[in-house]
């Protein structure tokens, strides 16, 4: 069968996708459209070495209705030029536009991957109640077509948009995520010292600002435990954190900023690290908090969509802006750190359950006749 993968970035691709993309590629004949703008060449020959072809799409530019236009125009004729059997369109946008461009072609199948909301969808603000009446006018009209499927990486999301009635059940699966690799690296413990991790963009909506203030807070009680934040941060975005967050990360004594580390090494800072911490307002399902666990560590995450599914007794929810419940729950792993092998052992345990990519890789396959 031909099968394509679309998703609006390479990097996106490279980290959440392609290891599910590969195990596909072994059984079908698999396209990506991506841009692959400004890609280092050594990137594209691992993926021709693994027999999948790569489509070019410039990203989106400027927010308005041209560069919308122009986008889907280039994304229908590569479609259409490729004549896919299978196509999953990754991301709420992207499902966006597949939903429009999805009645040209006849026998596809069209897979829209929700892979997270984001807390922009629910805003009050006019332009945010315009846009998401856009949506639900153009996933309804998907309602009327038999060879489109929603595939969801959480139960939160899946049932909100049945609740709304933007898909049929019997038109929707719920898939957890996009598989992720058991380490089978033994590790180490840090105690008596225990050594907390973030890994992400650093962004508002990531609970950083909560992360950091319950680091503050515990820094005047305790000195055995460390923050390490590894992570992107960009100016001039609107949910960028603070220039005095920036600071705290920058000058606190208990926390080392390392930047944005190569995806490739991210196994490693696990393997020298404890207890994942993510405070985020709220995900698909974070695949950060499931690598983590994949390597025996244990969680705290925000007792929210897309990361409440990442703890199965390997872990603890805090309550989301919440910085003092945070505090409290990253002082039981201080003052507890035998509780961290125990419930590291219990994260190798549910990634080999739930979310290992030889079961994920196996339902995605199913899919596919």
């Amino acid at each position: 069968m031909r099968v394509c993968f679309v998703t609006h970035d390479f990097d996106f691709f490279m980290i959440h996708i392609f290891d599910l993309v590969r195990e596909i590629s072994k059984y079908h004949e698999v396209t990506v459209i991506t841009d692959i703008e400004n890609i280092p060449r050594k990137d594209l020959r691992k993926l021709e070495s693994k027999k999948i072809n790569i489509k070019s799409l410039r990203k989106r530019g400027n927010s308005n209705i041209f560069s919308y236009l122009r986008y889907i125009g280039r994304l229908k004729n590569l479609k259409n030029r490729i004549n896919p059997d299978y196509i999953f369109y990754i991301t709420l946008e992207i499902s966006l536009f597949g939903s429009i461009i999805s009645k040209y072609g006849s026998g596809q199948k069209s897979y829209f991957v929700i892979s997270g909301l984001g807390p922009d969808f629910f805003k009050e603000k006019l332009s945010f109640k315009i846009l998401y009446f856009f949506y639900h006018i153009i996933f309804r009209i998907n309602l009327l077509k038999k060879d489109s499927f929603f595939i969801f990486q959480n139960s939160d999301d899946h049932n909100l948009f049945l609740d709304r009635g933007l898909c049929k059940k019997n038109k929707s699966i719920l898939i957890g995520g996009f598989g992720v690799k058991l380490n089978k690296q033994k590790r180490a413990y840090s105690k008596p010292e225990i050594k907390f991790c973030f890994a992400g963009r650093l962004e508002k909506s990531k609970g950083i600002t909560e992360l950091l203030d319950a680091t503050k807070n515990l820094s005047n009680k305790y000195t055995n435990f460390s923050l390490i934040i590894a992570g992107n941060y960009t100016t001039g975005k609107r949910d960028s954190i603070s220039e005095s967050d920036l600071q705290t990360l920058n000058n606190h004594r208990l926390i080392q900023y390392l930047g944005k580390i190569p995806y490739n090494e991210m196994n490693d800072l696990y393997q020298r690290t404890d207890v994942f911490v993510l405070p985020s307002y709220r995900e698909g399902l974070s695949r950060a908090a499931l690598e983590a666990a994949s390597n025996g560590m244990a969680l705290i995450v925000s007792d929210v969509p897309g990361c409440r599914e990442c703890i199965d007794e390997n872990g603890l929810l805090v309550k989301t802006r919440d910085s003092l419940d945070l505090a409290e729950k990253m002082e039981f792993f201080i003052k507890n750190d035998d509780a961290v092998k125990k419930l590291g052992e219990k994260s190798i345990k549910n990634i080999a359950e739930k979310y290992s990519l030889d079961k994920i890789s196996k339902k995605y396959l199913d899919l596919i006749d």
